[in-house]
C-alpha cells in the first residue's frame, strides 16, 4: 500500500508520465480509495477514543469542612413605581441544600442620605412589606 501511495503522488506531481489513460485512472482511483480508507480509520480511532475517555474519567466528592455561622440576608428588589417589599433569612453553610430559615422579628429601616424615610412590616415567614 505505501509503495502504491508513493507512485500515485508521483503520479500527480508529474514525476512519472503514463501513455495509457486506463492505467492513470486506476492509480488514481487506488490513491483516493487508500485516502478514503485511512480517513475512516483515524475518524473510527478517535470516535474510539472519545467514548471511552467519557467513561474512564474520574470523579472525586469533595467534603468541605469549616464552621459557618449563620449570617442575616436581606433580600429585595427596589423599582421606583412599586410597593418595596423584602425578604429576611438566614444563611447556611455549602454542603447544606436545605431551605433558607426565614427570620420573623427584624426590624427593617429604610433610610435616604441618613434620613428615615420608611420602615418596613412582618407579613409572614420572614417576608417585610
Amino acid at each position: 500500500m505505501h509503495l502504491q501511495l508513493q507512485i500515485t503522488i508521483l503520479l500527480l506531481a508529474g514525476v512519472i508520465k503514463f501513455n495509457n489513460y486506463k492505467g492513470v485512472r486506476k492509480i488514481e482511483k487506488l490513491f483516493f480509495d487508500t485516502l478514503q480508507t485511512n480517513f475512516y480509520m483515524l475518524l473510527r480511532t478517535l470516535m474510539f477514543i472519545m467514548f471511552f475517555s467519557l467513561f474512564l474519567s474520574c470523579v472525586e466528592e469533595v467534603t468541605l469542612e469549616f464552621d459557618h455561622e449563620p449570617k442575616l440576608c436581606l433580600n429585595c428588589i427596589l423599582n421606583p413605581d412599586s410597593l418595596i417589599k423584602a425578604s429576611v433569612t438566614l444563611s447556611h453553610s455549602l454542603d447544606n441544600s436545605a431551605q433558607f430559615e426565614p427570620v420573623n422579628n427584624a426590624n427593617i429601616k429604610l433610610f435616604e442620605n441618613d434620613i428615615l424615610k420608611d420602615e418596613l412590616n412582618f407579613i409572614s415567614s420572614g417576608k417585610y412589606l
